[in-house]
Formats: C-alpha cells, structure tokens, sequence
C-alpha cells in the first residue's frame, strides 16, 4: 500500500485569484438554493441552506484574509465540517418532514428531462469527483485547485439544471 504523502499547509499557497475562484461555486450553490426555496418552501430545508451556505463562505472567506496576508484564521475554516454536515443533514430531513410539497413523479420527471437532466447528471459525477479527491487530498494548491475547478463545475451544473426547470 503506497503511503500518502502529507503536506502541512502554507499560506502562501493561497492566492486570490484561488479565493475567487472558491467564491464561484458557493455562489453557484447559493442560486441554486434560492431557486430550490421557490420550488421547495419547507423552512426546514431553509435553514439547512443557511447551514451549509455559511460553510461555503466561512471557506471562501478563510481563503481571502489569506490571499491578502491577513492572516491564517483557522476558525473560519473550521466552520466547514459541522455547518456542511449540519446543513445537508437538515436538507435530507426536510425531503421527509415536508414530503407534502414534493410529487416525486413531477420531479422525476423534471430532473430527467432535456436538457436539464444533463446539468444534473455532470452535477452528480462532479460531486462524486469531488468525494473521491476529499479522500486524497493532499493540501497541495495544485489539489485545491482540482477541487475548485470540479466543484464550480458541478455547482454550476445544478444551477444551469435549476434554472433551466423554473
């Protein structure tokens, strides 16, 4: 079995054009959820949202205060774990709590449709992607940049499939 090599972080690894380019898919996701609100209007599925959205920008601003040389705080970075967990976590349970504002034939039926189900299909490899390289990742900024390319990608493929719904 190969041995993972590990790198411990750098700030100087982070530049701006790697914070913004952070910044693409938490405002891809963010669209998304706005859109999926409208469709979707379970406070529950609200709140875990909210939740996994100040994940993404606690992220994105971790990597900016970086980027300016304002210095490494971790705190932010920290955020992302539970407020993803706890925001998808929210977002699963309101599909059964508020399972009376879902027809799962009509949104079958929407999901698989052209061209929108195309979006979704890259959106869902993309996520897989993105799982598959969180089990690899080694904090280089050359895997950073994989995974921001991936996931604005696959953001961006759910919001072009959202969209392309309403």
């Amino acid at each position: 079995m190969r041995k993972r090599r590990e790198r411990k972080f750098c700030e100087e690894d982070f530049t701006l054009k790697l914070a913004i380019q952070d910044t693409l898919p938490v405002l891809f996701f963010l669209g998304s959820m706005i859109v999926l609100s409208v469709l979707f209007p379970s406070v529950l599925f609200i709140i875990g949202a909210s939740c996994s959205l100040i994940a993404g920008f606690s992220k994105v601003l971790w990597k900016f205060l970086m980027a300016v040389k304002l210095g490494n705080k971790k705190w932010l970075s920290n955020l992302f774990i539970p407020f993803q967990c706890m925001g998808f976590t929210l977002m699963i349970l309101s599909l059964f709590v508020d399972r009376r504002f879902i027809s799962s034939s009509e949104m079958w039926k929407a999901v698989s449709s052209l061209p929108s189900g195309v979006f979704f299909l890259v959106g869902v490899i993309g996520m897989v992607g993105m799982i598959t390289m969180s089990m690899h990742f080694d904090q280089s900024v050359n895997a950073h940049w994989r995974a921001q390319l991936v996931n604005t990608l696959a953001q961006g493929c759910f919001f072009v499939g959202l969209l392309l719904l309403v």
